[in-house]
């Protein structure tokens, strides 16, 4: 029997067939030869199958292929117009990055979505995956050593391999050359293995490369392989929202954006120095049109530049100290301060300190060129983010700050639960951190009762942020706005 196309017979032909011995069930063509036999052809639909598998990948992972990457540079205005560093939060994911302000922020999507600065995850990232022609591999290293990078084909035959003494941190890797194929990828440092698998869609192949783009020691700034930073990846999708914080030797200014293309951020830099020389972070808000208003404030169409940490000064803008008052000192007239029980290592750069009513209506507790907050200026930050509970936007994202997990920070504003020095009240001093806080502001008083705005933790009312009238001799927080 003369046959062309057949690798076994079977005479008595069922109509899934396999090698039981083994355990594995083989795919066959089946064949009529011109005598009746039926014969069945196992390498014509291995090679479908293979390919069938190649093309499943190829689309499921097309939309990262065609994904944004977007490059943001920084530019800054104001009291001054370079921008020394730069720190991003994805608020959606909780990623953070740090660079230069001289880098260009690269938004894209890594395989999977990855959380590269979450010490947890341990896998390979690699953007994009399918790779075109290159493909841009991501790892974190929990030690510092000598690190093997090495790629192998499908049957397990290593193919190319570089060695490296890399820190403890994350580091980038632009691999290019191979031919279309699956690649598994392996790092190994001293007492740790991660490995990952890359698909290749290039349909020619080259000499394999494995060139480093850039590292980000734990702790560290980023750099590439000369040493100076230029690029730094940052893991973005779609609708993922930034608070990006700029530094400019003693300025810091605040904006959360959701980019949807290139870009360049110009931040407005706004002196913030209050009596102790500390120096504030600054959210600047938009006006009506959509424009920066450089930092000038009022209420109706101008909109506000506000701090974006609570008040910790111990010292009036005159250089004269506040009092500090502990015990039932506090209960007594005229200007003082606090630390929320009276320890200032752990709250000063956490919540700032706690202001009486005295001291922040002196016209002197704001740094120079800031004002204590009126009651309608209050009032149009909570028009601004639309009415009702706008608590949770104003809220930081963090639960190191709040006992209900934090909020969503839409402006940047980073409001913490600073809690309460309670006065007038013999049973309790400090009550309610991470449970509320409480920003004075000038309005409505009678007697020993003034009036201040409050956030609290998240309950049956909501996430509000609405005027609470408390006692004068009470100490809560300060924010000041920009004259």
């Amino acid at each position: 029997m003369h046959v062309k196309t057949a690798s076994r017979v079977y005479p008595d032909f069922r109509t899934c067939s396999g090698n039981r011995g083994n355990g594995n069930l083989e795919i066959m063509e089946i064949l009529k030869t011109s005598n009746g036999f039926w014969i069945m052809n196992t390498s014509f639909y291995n090679n479908i199958l293979t390919a069938f598998i190649f093309m499943i990948m190829l689309v499921i992972s097309l939309p990262e292929v065609q994904a944004q990457d977007y490059r943001i540079a920084f530019a800054g205005s104001g009291a001054s117009t370079t921008v020394d560093s730069v720190r991003v939060e994805n608020l959606t994911t909780g990623t953070i990055v740090r660079l230069n302000g001289t880098d260009l922020l690269h938004l894209g999507t890594v395989s999977g979505i990855q959380d590269l600065n979450d010490t947890r995850k341990e896998e390979i990232n690699f953007y994009p995956n399918p790779m075109p022609e290159y493909s841009v591999m991501h790892f974190r290293l929990p030690v510092s050593g000598s690190t093997l990078i090495e790629i192998r084909d499908i049957s397990g035959k290593t193919i190319c391999q570089k060695r490296e003494t890399l820190s403890q941190g994350v580091h980038s890797y632009r691999i290019s050359g191979m031919g279309k194929g699956i690649y598994l990828v392996s790092i190994s440092s001293p007492g740790h293995v991660i490995t990952g698998k890359l698909v290749s869609a290039c349909p020619n192949s080259g000499k394999i490369n494995i060139m480093r783009e850039e590292s980000i020691p734990a702790g560290g700034k980023t750099t590439d392989s000369k040493g100076t930073a230029e690029e730094v990846f940052m893991p973005f999708t779609a609708g993922d929202r930034l608070k990006i914080t700029a530094i400019s030797d003693k300025y810091r200014t605040v904006i959360v954006d959701s980019p949807e293309g290139d870009k360049t951020i110009v931040f407005t830099f706004i002196e913030c120095t209050d009596g102790d020389g500390n120096n504030y972070p600054v959210v600047v808000l938009e006006n009506e049109e959509g424009k920066n208003d450089g930092g000038k404030s009022g209420t109706g169409k101008g909109k506000p530049a506000l701090m974006a940490e609570n008040l910790k000064t111990t010292k009036f803008n005159d250089g004269t100290d506040i009092p500090e008052k502990r015990g039932s000192e506090w209960d007594t007239p005229g200007p003082a301060y606090c630390w929320y029980n009276n320890n200032r290592y752990y709250n000063e750069n956490r919540y700032g300190a706690l202001y009486n009513y005295a001291a922040f209506t002196s016209g002197k507790l704001c740094p120079a060129g800031w004002h204590a907050p009126a009651d309608e200026e209050w009032n149009d930050l909570w028009d601004y983010l639309g009415g009702g509970n706008v608590g949770q936007k104003l809220k930081a994202r963090w639960d190191t700050y709040w006992n209900d997990g934090g909020g969503t920070d839409e402006i940047g504003f980073g409001a913490r639960g600073g809690g309460i020095r309670l006065g007038n009240n013999p049973y309790i001093d400090f009550d309610l951190q991470k449970e509320w806080c409480y920003f004075w502001c000038i309005g409505f008083t009678l007697g020993n009762e003034a009036t201040s705005w409050s956030l609290r933790r998240r309950s049956i009312f909501g996430d509000d942020f609405a005027r609470w009238t408390i006692h004068k001799y009470d100490g809560v927080s300060v924010r000041c706005i920009k004259d």
